[in-house]
């Protein structure tokens, strides 16, 4: 589990290639090597919940998620995520317990 809450700096992102913030629960894949990967997870199982910018799509379809923040609770990350949405302009999507898929 993350040691305490990590944002990155946001003074350096390109706004305009995102549409969304979204929050999501995760967990190591390997509760006894935390340096062998995460992975999606449901609120009762996670080790995390982790801030993701989601990329506009490009004209195929396809997009991305760039993580922006790790936070041990889960109250933490989906205040982060609506702080960066709010500030922003962007929509809020969420699929943890606290907001039960709540989109924005």
């Amino acid at each position: 589990m993350p040691a305490g809450d990590w944002a990155a700096d946001l003074g350096t992102i390109s706004w305009h290639r995102f549409d969304a913030v979204e929050v999501h629960p995760m967990r190591f894949a390997d509760p006894y090597d935390p340096e062998n990967g995460v992975e999606y997870a449901n609120d009762e199982n996670a080790d995390f919940w982790s801030v993701y910018l989601h990329a506009v799509p490009d004209p195929r379809g396809r997009s991305r998620l760039d993580c922006i923040g790790d936070f041990p609770r889960e109250d933490s990350a989906v205040l982060h995520a609506r702080r960066v949405a709010v500030e922003h302009r962007l929509h809020y999507r969420a699929y943890t317990e606290i907001t039960h898929g709540v989109i924005d």
